[in-house]
């Protein structure tokens, strides 16, 4: 198993770890800032964070105003994000950061192979591929095509706090 790796292979172009045969799921994301609300009686985190595909801020928006949430999710635009992808996909994460606050964030998916330009922090000699407030970068990561990769892998930012990010729900799979 390689995942998590910078392993390059003979099928693989420079650094990027997808294949050049692979599938590629093209997903166009962004951090932002939004007040969460948790649940019927009001209750909410006016400091939330959030992964969204960027066609659905503008719903995003409307639910954040009117301050409700239903049973169980069901539509509700404010929830961690999921992308979907199968093994053997390339997933393609254009990603811009629209933090209003600051902070440098990216996406870090656990458990698929990446180069470490698509690797979302900066760790050891690696370069930092957070991006600043305002900044985009895309991101690509190689969902390999094994059988422990059934199922979902967490994604979470490396940016600035990222522990506070993830605790305000910059978090998804």
């Amino acid at each position: 198993m390689h995942s998590t790796s910078t392993i390059a292979s003979e099928n693989w172009e420079g650094a990027d770890a997808c294949p050049a045969s692979a599938p590629v799921k093209s997903f166009d994301v962004a951090a932002i800032n939004v007040k969460i609300t948790i649940n019927r009686f009001g209750d909410n985190d006016p400091f939330g964070r959030m992964y969204a595909l960027v066609d659905d801020i503008p719903a995003i928006r409307v639910q954040e105003a009117a301050a409700t949430v239903s049973p169980g999710l069901g539509d509700d635009p404010i929830q961690p994000l999921t992308l979907y992808a199968e093994p053997g996909d390339c997933v393609e994460m254009s990603f811009t950061n629209m933090l209003d606050d600051g902070e440098r964030a990216s996406i870090h998916v656990h458990g698929v192979s990446y180069s470490a330009e698509s690797a979302g922090g900066a760790v050891g000699f690696n370069p930092d591929s957070s991006v600043a407030p305002g900044e985009s970068t895309t991101y690509r990561v190689f969902v390999d095509d094994i059988p422990e990769n059934e199922g979902v892998h967490y994604l979470h930012s490396h940016g600035t706090d990222f522990r506070q990010q993830v605790f305000h729900g910059l978090f998804g799979g």
